[in-house]
C-alpha cells in the first residue's frame, strides 16, 4: 500500500482546503434557491394568480411609500431691492418669501459662499420658479470693497477658508493695500478659478499706502513685495546722486512690467 508522507505545513494546507471546500458547499446549499417557498405556493396555482391583481398592489404600496409633497404657501411677493448676499431669512420673509425657503436659501448662501452673479438662483433646483424670477429681478449684489475686507468677508467667497482668508490680508497690509483685484492672483496657494470667480463683485477705490522712494530707508523698500534688496539698493544709489524723479532708470535691470507696479505704489516728494 502507498504511503504518502506529508510535512507539517501540508497537512495544515489540506485541513484548511477541505473546510473551505465544505464551507462553500453549505452555503451554495442555502442560497441555491433565492425565491421563497410562500412566493412559489402563492404563484404556482394558476387559479389564484392574477396580474393585474399584483400591479395594483404594487401600485398600492408604492403609494404608500411615497414622502407626501410640501406645500409652500407663495405670498404675494414686494418689489423691493435687495442685496442677496447680506439679506437674512426674516427680511425674505417680509418681502413675501415663505419660512422654509427663506431659511433655505439663507442657509445655501453661507454654506456655498458669496454669490458671484444674480444668475446663481437659477441653479438652486428647490426654490419655486416665482422667487427665481423674483430674485432675477429685485436682487443685486454690491461689490465688495477689498481694501477693508475682514476675514470673515473674504472666507464668504467660495473656495477660500481661515488660512488664505489671511494670506491676502497679509498681503494686503505688505503692499499696502490692493491698486487692482487682480493682484489677487499673487496670493500664494490661491487658485486662479477662485479669484477669477470673486473679481465681479469686489473693488478697490480707497488709497494704498506709498513709499517716498527719496527718503525711505533699506528695510522700509525691502518690507514691500515687489522690491528686493538689490533693487533698494540700486534706489539709494541712484538719489544718492540726485532726487528722483521717475523709477524708469530701474528698467535697466527690471522689466517694465515690474517697475510699472512698483511705481503705483511711490511718490517722490
Amino acid at each position: 500500500m502507498l504511503k504518502i508522507k506529508l510535512t507539517r505545513r501540508e497537512r495544515r494546507g489540506a485541513f484548511v482546503m477541505i473546510l473551505f471546500m465544505m464551507a462553500f458547499t453549505t452555503i451554495r446549499y442555502w442560497v441555491s434557491d433565492p425565491v421563497s417557498s410562500d412566493f412559489q405556493l402563492q404563484v404556482s396555482s394558476s387559479e389564484d394568480y392574477h396580474p393585474d391583481e399584483v400591479t395594483d398592489n404594487l401600485r398600492k404600496e408604492s403609494s404608500r411609500k411615497k414622502k407626501p409633497e410640501v406645500h409652500r404657501e407663495i405670498g404675494q411677493l414686494k418689489d423691493t431691492l435687495v442685496d442677496i448676499n447680506k439679506i437674512g431669512a426674516r427680511d425674505l420673509e417680509k418681502v413675501g418669501f415663505s419660512q422654509p425657503d427663506a431659511a433655505f436659501l439663507v442657509k445655501f448662501r453661507n454654506t456655498v459662499g458669496r454669490f458671484n452673479a444674480v444668475e446663481s438662483f437659477v441653479s438652486i433646483h428647490r426654490l419655486p420658479q416665482e422667487y427665481k424670477d423674483w430674485l432675477k429681478k429685485n436682487a443685486f449684489i454690491s461689490p465688495l470693497e477689498l481694501n477693508a475686507a475682514t476675514v470673515v468677508e473674504l472666507k464668504s467667497f467660495s473656495g477660500v477658508g481661515d488660512k488664505l482668508a489671511a494670506r491676502i490680508v497679509s498681503f494686503r497690509e505688505k503692499l499696502g493695500g490692493f491698486v487692482d483685484s487682480k493682484q489677487l492672483y499673487e496670493v500664494y496657494g490661491l487658485d486662479s478659478a477662485v479669484v477669477f470667480a470673486m473679481l465681479p463683485v469686489l473693488k478697490t477705490e480707497t488709497e494704498v499706502a506709498k513709499l517716498n522712494v527719496n527718503e525711505a530707508s533699506l528695510e522700509e523698500m525691502i518690507s514691500h513685495p515687489y522690491i528686493d534688496y538689490r533693487m533698494a539698493m540700486e534706489i539709494i544709489k541712484e538719489r544718492s546722486v540726485a532726487k528722483i524723479q521717475s523709477l524708469q532708470f530701474l528698467e535697466r535691470s527690471y522689466s517694465p512690467e515690474l517697475v510699472s507696479k512698483i511705481t503705483r505704489y511711490v511718490i517722490y516728494d
